[in-house]
């Protein structure tokens, strides 16, 4: 992609966000982000491999109550810079920005508190059943006790993390996992924290075919 088409994909995307309400800060922090973004995904091919490692350098640099923002950056701008027009297109039709945001969002923690916390803390009756029927459908998938543990404890982790949310939503949860993964500073951890989660998210909505998104939703990337 030449300097100037990814000079235009840049302006047009921040146009798109400021025709949908963003305002001037959210402007200028997500084309600063994108700038150092492009950087690292200058001379590549217009992959999502290419894409997603990209995205995963420049992140790890960022404030962790950035995260949330800057990944969501990310995803947005992914059609823009493969040139994608029909993407685009669904994009500026479809998509909306808050205006007002998030005005919610998960305290900042260290991962040993947060864990100790998931450990100590008494679950209620929904929660437990919602974590009851996660460890019941890995083990029929034949997933190892301990393993099933390790996973329960991410799912408990994400349900501390969603305490005092505003909203059962999708948006609301993906924004949870965002600004949840710098706390998990070993990059094995956090892809088994994306995988828990992400898997966990149907059974958190009470999907009844939850359990066939089992083992097939293992994310390869942040960006998931």
């Amino acid at each position: 992609m030449s300097s100037f088409s990814t000079h235009e994909a840049v302006n047009t995307y921040l146009t798109i966000l400021k025709n949908k309400g963003a305002n001037d800060e959210v402007l200028t922090q997500r084309a600063a982000f994108l700038d150092r973004l492009l950087v690292l995904l200058e001379g590549k091919q217009e992959s999502g491999s290419e894409y997603r490692m990209a995205v995963e350098s420049a992140i790890e640099i960022e404030a962790d109550e950035y995260w949330h923002d800057f990944l969501t950056a990310a995803r947005e701008f992914y059609p823009f810079w493969i040139k994608n027009k029909d993407m685009v297109d669904v994009f500026n039709r479809h998509a909306s920005f808050d205006v007002d945001a998030e005005k919610w969002s998960p305290p900042q923690i260290l991962l040993q508190d947060l864990m100790d916390n998931a450990k100590r803390h008494q679950f209620n009756e929904a929660d437990n059943g919602l974590l009851n029927t996660y460890a019941t459908a890995l083990k029929n998938e034949g997933i190892e006790d301990l393993i099933i543990q390790e996973c329960i404890g991410f799912a408990k982790i994400m349900l501390i993390r969603l305490r005092g949310a505003p909203s059962q939503t999708e948006k609301v949860y993906r924004m949870v996992v965002d600004l949840t993964l710098p706390i998990f500073p070993d990059k094995d951890n956090r892809q088994l924290f994306l995988m828990v989660v992400r898997e966990f998210f149907y059974f958190w909505i009470e999907d009844p075919e939850a359990s066939t998104y089992l083992l097939n939703t293992r994310p390869k990337s942040i960006l998931f």
